[in-house]
């Protein structure tokens, strides 16, 4: 007995606490006194009862132990804390990763394994969010198990997976286990074993299963099928309880074969149903054999084939009753072997053909069949052996024993093996010489008949059916149209003919009509139809019955003629109506949308339409205002008067109408409104009806008002500012001209004529002496000369300069009434030639471009006239010219060019004025026409803008180009040549 397993008494009980207590304080105690040095302490008797970090030893240990068991399995197992990451990993787990590639560190160790799950993406995302979730309950202590089958597919390898997670404790888990089984093979053989349980189940043929002694081990639905039991009902049963009691040797002796290793193919025999029915079967029984290759059960399929038999007996019947018709039928038949020799012929053949069955027996059908016909003959053989159908007919000539042509209707049908290899043909020949007859008679009517429709207009379209549909007759335009000949359509099916073949659903509209027609009902609709090149047309069709004399209906007659014009007209039409209707709409839903009163009124000026805004001020609805005019809607009689008169107004002259008058509205509303009345015109010009619209105008007049004053005072500071500007510009040449005119008369000779005089007077007693014997006073008679010479150029210059100096003051002159009158009529325009005016530019601006040594370079390829305002050009000229300097003298050293070009181009003169100053930034050219726009910092902004008003106001036009800064520029100004009426004029 066991010492410790003895109860123990209660004092002991109360003990045991207080000894442990006293032992935990001793350990504890001891580790202080040692150290740490001491980690055991025994009893005298070597007993140990202290044991230093007993816990961890034995944690290390286990841990130890539990690796080396995780190792040792195949399974890939993790161990995850209570996070989910991944702490641990077996050898298993490793390999699995080696193997495949994945190289994350430390095998997925410190990975959370959740996070993994949480990020599945693709065809497994869904197993891995079953997994996450059924970790997760593990995890929290909800379930103690979670597992899942999953496959894992490679691209070379298809496999499955079984996961299953488990608690690392039973109540408190700190952690889980995740192990991964390959399941591979498992699911292999599972899935092999449901493909062939499919297969057994959904066969039609009964797949039993037998143990060596016969009895059934397995029954599937196909034998239940067949022999009515149940697989609950036959297994465990011997098969011999479905074997006619006199085939159960047989049954028996099958059985013996099989069990000895041996194989019984197709055994035909009986077996008996649950209802006792006998039914015929055909057996395949096989040996099913163990791996040492022993007999361990029997497989057997049974195949019912009652049904078979019985279509064999009746296929022997059905011979036998073909034998008797083919004796007795009232055509020609026969049985003719693939290379045509005759096997089997009848009675009625004999006598159509004249000869004996010997005779015929004994040849072929080459040998009687018309030269003329033979090839085809041997065609229709040749596509019914490639199998081309499984009949065909056609009609031929044979020559009859007694020597007279016969013709036929012969039908072949081929008579396959159970290989598929041509026996014989059954061959029907119809004797039709007397139809054939017949239908040449009717040929020759039809010839008749054509020469009548091919006379008929070449959009009529005539022809002849027969009952059954096919074209025999069918007039020429409509095969012109089509671009066909009466080859391709004659005795062939109507409905198949290229005139339909473009739709399957006209053919069949076109099929039941024929049968309607054969029928006696006649047919009319209209119809597209397929021209030539594909072009389709649309004829008005119709198709009648024509019977013979007993009533019969003996031909059908196809009749149409083309519609599409008329189509077309209809289709516009249509259009056209849908338009005006779309138009009437769109316009109604305008004027209802806008917020100015809108009316539509007639030649009375009656109200046809007026929108919402409109009613809402009379207050009326549209219906109460349709019909009335303007004094039936109460307006004052003065304005109905007015307003009734430039309406008819309208209505007369066809031109639109705009006006303003003073308001007031049915509800007393005061107003001033706009009113504008514009005519509707029909093709011929005349109005149809007037559109009104009426706006409120009463705050734009009172705004106008104000802008009117405001205006007047800006623009007579524009004005003002205009005029200084133009007029500085000239200024500045007239003050360089009189300067010129000043230095000039500075520097006269003029004053040496004082000295010369008061030379004279000192001589003036002997003044003949002094002049004819003094050296000095002889010079003076010469010097006088030279003087006056000198005299009359600086008289010559001066009267220059002061000419110029009055062409200046003249141009300023015209500068302030041009600006003066700005608000009247135009001035006065003048032909003048677009080089003269750039040659008295350059005269104006005196103090120019040579004075500051700027090369003028003049290019004049044109000497066309312009009627133009002089001064505006030359005020236009000035501003550019002097800008162009200014930019050259901005750009200090280097040579400095001014380039002026006229040309002519497109019916305009286009005077440019380029030169290489400073050119002009790009982010400057939009606004540099710009009122008030200046670079310049004593620059106003004015000159360029006004010299683009000047060039528009007389239909020109100002553009400028520059590369950019330090690229130059080049201003262009163009203007309208003179009419031809002009230059000849001139040139008078």
């Amino acid at each position: 007995m066991n010492p410790e397993k003895l109860p123990l008494a209660a004092k002991q009980e109360e003990e045991i606490p207080a000894l442990i207590e006293t032992l935990l304080a001793t350990e504890q105690r001891l580790e202080e006194l040692t150290a740490g040095e001491v980690d055991t302490v025994a009893s005298r008797d070597g007993r140990t009862f202290l044991l230093r970090h007993a816990e961890e030893q034995l944690r290390r240990n286990a841990a130890g132990k539990q690796a080396s068991i995780l190792n040792a399995l195949s399974a890939h197992i993790a161990l995850l804390d209570a996070e989910g990451n991944i702490v641990s990993v077996n050898e298993a787990w490793k390999r699995f990763g080696d193997e495949n590639s994945l190289r994350a560190r430390g095998q997925g160790m410190g990975l959370n394994y959740l996070d993994i799950c949480d990020g599945g993406r693709g065809d497994y995302a869904s197993e891995a969010a079953q997994v996450a979730a059924g970790l997760r309950a593990v995890l929290a202590g909800s379930e103690t198990i979670f597992s899942i089958e999953y496959p894992c597919h490679s691209p070379t390898k298809q496999r499955w997976f079984l996961l299953t997670a488990t608690p690392l404790a039973d109540h408190h888990p700190h952690g889980a286990i995740v192990m991964h089984l390959d399941i591979t093979e498992r699911k292999a053989s599972e899935m092999t074993s449901t493909w062939l349980a499919a297969i057994v189940e959904s066969s039609g043929d009964a797949i039993i299963g037998q143990d060596p002694n016969g009895n059934v081990t397995s029954w599937n639905e196909g034998a239940e099928k067949i022999f009515g039991y149940t697989a609950g009902e036959m297994l465990g049963v011997s098969m011999l309880r479905l074997v006619p009691n006199d085939r159960q040797d047989e049954a028996k002796q099958i059985l013996g074969k099989v069990r000895r290793g041996e194989r019984v193919k197709h055994f035909e025999t009986q077996r008996v149903t649950r209802e006792g029915r006998v039914i015929d079967v055909a057996v395949t029984a096989s040996p099913i054999k163990d791996a040492a290759g022993r007999v361990i059960g029997v497989s057997k399929i049974a195949r019912d084939i009652t049904e078979q038999r019985r279509a064999d007996e009746e296929l022997r019947d059905s011979e036998e009753r073909f034998s008797g018709a083919f004796e007795h039928a009232p055509i020609g038949m026969a049985l003719v072997s693939p290379e045509g020799r005759w096997l089997k012929v009848n009675r009625a053949l004999c006598d159509f053909l004249g000869y004996s069955e010997t005779e015929f027996l004994s040849s072929t059908f080459q040998n009687i069949t018309h030269p003329d016909d033979l090839e085809q003959s041997l065609e229709q053989v040749s596509r019914a052996i490639a199998g081309e159908g499984r009949s065909l007919q056609i009609e031929k000539r044979y020559f009859h024993k007694q020597g007279q042509v016969v013709t036929a209707a012969l039908s072949i049908s081929l008579v396959r093996d159970g290989q598929g290899h041509p026996r014989y043909f059954v061959s029907q020949i119809q004797d039709i010489t007397a139809r054939k007859h017949a239908e040449e008679e009717v040929k020759r009517s039809q010839k008749r008949l054509r020469d009548l429709i091919d006379g008929m207009g070449p959009d009529m379209f005539v022809g002849l059916l027969t009952p059954e549909g096919i074209l025999v007759e069918v007039n020429q335009p409509p095969l012109t149209a089509a671009g066909l000949e009466p080859e391709d359509v004659l005795g062939k099916p109507f409905a198949e003919t290229p005139w339909w073949s473009h739709s399957p659903e006209v053919q069949g509209q076109l099929r039941d009509a024929i049968l309607r027609a054969a029928l006696g009902e006649a047919s009319r609709y209209d119809v597209r139809t397929q021209g030539a090149g594909g072009e389709m047309i649309d004829i008005d069709f119709s198709l009648q019955p024509l019977r013979d004399e007993a009533g019969e209906i003996v031909f059908l007659i196809p009749s149409a003629s083309v519609i599409t014009e008329r189509k077309r007209a209809e289709k516009a039409l249509n259009e056209l109506s849908r338009r005006t209707e779309r138009r009437e709409r769109m316009l109604t839903t305008t004027l209802s949308s806008l917020d100015d009163f809108a009316y539509i009124l007639d030649r009375r000026g009656r109200f046809l339409f007026a929108n919402q805004p409109l009613l809402n001020l009379w207050g009326i609805s549209l219906e109460e205002a349709v019909g009335k005019n303007f004094f039936e809607l109460g307006y004052p009689s003065d304005l109905a008067a007015q307003l009734q008169q430039q309406v008819q107004q309208v209505f007369r002259t066809g031109k639109s109408l705009r006006d303003e008058t003073p308001y007031i509205s049915p509800a007393g509303l005061k107003g001033y409104y706009e009113y504008i009345l514009s005519p509707a015109l029909a093709a011929d010009g005349t109005a149809d009806f007037v559109v009104g619209s009426t706006r409120d105008v009463t705050e734009r007049k009172r705004v106008e008002k104000k802008l009117v004053e405001t205006s007047r005072k800006a623009g007579m500071a524009e004005m003002a500012t205009g005029v200084l500007h133009n007029v500085g510009n000239v200024l500045n040449s007239v003050s360089v001209a009189s300067s010129c005119l000043a230095r000039s008369l500075q520097k006269s000779t003029a004053a040496n004529l004082s000295r010369v005089v008061a030379m004279l007077r000192e001589h003036e007693s002997d003044l003949g002496v002094f002049l004819t014997s003094d050296p000095k006073g002889k010079q003076v008679p010469a010097y006088l000369a030279k003087l006056a010479e000198h005299l009359a150029g600086e008289k010559e210059n001066a009267l220059k300069e002061l000419a110029q100096l009055q062409a200046n003051i003249e141009h300023i002159k015209e500068v302030v009434t041009t600006q003066q009158s700005s608000a009247k009529t135009a001035a006065k325009s003048e032909m003048l030639r677009a080089t003269d005016l750039v040659e008295q530019t350059l005269q104006m601006d005196s103090g120019g471009p040579a004075s500051h040594e700027i090369v003028v370079i003049k290019q004049f390829d044109s000497g066309a006239l312009i009627k133009v305002e002089k001064h505006k050009v030359l005020q236009i000229l000035m501003n550019l010219v002097r800008n162009a300097k200014q930019a050259c003298q901005e750009t200090g050293g280097g040579e400095k060019r001014l380039t002026l070009r006229v040309t002519e181009e497109g019916g305009k003169v286009r005077i440019e004025v380029t030169d290489n100053g400073v050119g002009i930034p790009t982010e400057n050219l939009p606004g540099i026409f710009a009122h008030g726009f200046t670079t310049k910092q004593d620059g106003h902004g004015f000159g360029l803008h006004s010299a683009l008003m000047a060039a528009k106001e007389m239909g020109g036009s100002l553009t400028v180009q520059s590369g950019g800064a330090g690229y130059g520029a080049t201003f262009a100004l163009e203007l309208p040549l003179a009419q031809e009426c002009d230059q000849d004029l001139i040139a008078a």
